[in-house]
């Protein structure tokens, strides 16, 4: 995950650029067409009944092997359950494994670096899209809880924020070293090195 934050307006933390929040973008795929760190959200008054489950994919998810085969039967399980099923993937590269179909999600929400998919049980064969450029904010999701208790937001900016400020990754990712693959475009690639460059974390160039 590369996550930049504009720190202008809130010192400190990780860096994003300082850009409107994306909106979802709902893609329907026929049932035939679908094929895990986690939260697990139970209704309080009954422990054995799952809500929602929130997957944060992580590098082993998105290469082949035995751990995508795990979660891939996992996500299953819950895409035929009666659970909500969250996944946020924040990973620019690796092969795509969230639930919604990738070339549904391109051509109807359009490219993305990161994404939320967001599916409610209730709605099998729709799937919330938050699609995530580089330079955007990562978004206020709107999650589902049981039916007729509406939805809770969740600000996951905000979240990565504070998991950045209370860790030790400050000290320990190397923002001059080169960048995960997949490789940065040109205008991607211009606009981490002005952000790093106005932080201080890179040298400035010298005229």
């Amino acid at each position: 995950m590369n996550v930049l934050r504009d720190e202008r307006p809130n010192p400190g933390g990780a860096l994003v650029a300082a850009r409107p929040t994306t909106r979802p973008v709902r893609v329907r795929a026929p049932s035939d067409e679908r094929r895990q760190t986690f939260v697990e959200i139970y209704c309080r008054r009954d422990e054995e009944h799952l809500v929602a489950a929130i997957e944060v994919l992580s590098p082993s998810n998105k290469s082949s092997g035995e751990s995508r085969d795990k979660y891939r039967s996992k996500q299953r399980e819950l895409l035929d359950g009666k659970a909500h099923l969250i996944e946020i993937d924040l990973l620019r590269g690796g092969t795509h494994t969230t639930a919604v179909p990738q070339a549904l999600a391109v051509e109807q929400a359009g490219p993305f670096d990161y994404h939320v998919c967001v599916h409610a049980c209730d709605a099998r064969e729709d799937f919330l899209v938050y699609p995530v450029l580089l330079p955007d904010r990562l978004p206020v999701l709107d999650l589902p809880l049981l039916p007729g208790d509406g939805s809770v937001a969740l600000d996951l900016q905000a979240v990565m924020d504070s998991a950045y400020d209370s860790g030790p990754y400050s000290q320990r990712v190397r923002y001059a070293e080169r960048v995960a693959p997949p490789a940065l475009s040109k205008e991607q690639q211009a606009w981490v090195e002005k952000l790093l460059r106005e932080k201080g974390l890179v040298p400035a160039a010298q005229g």
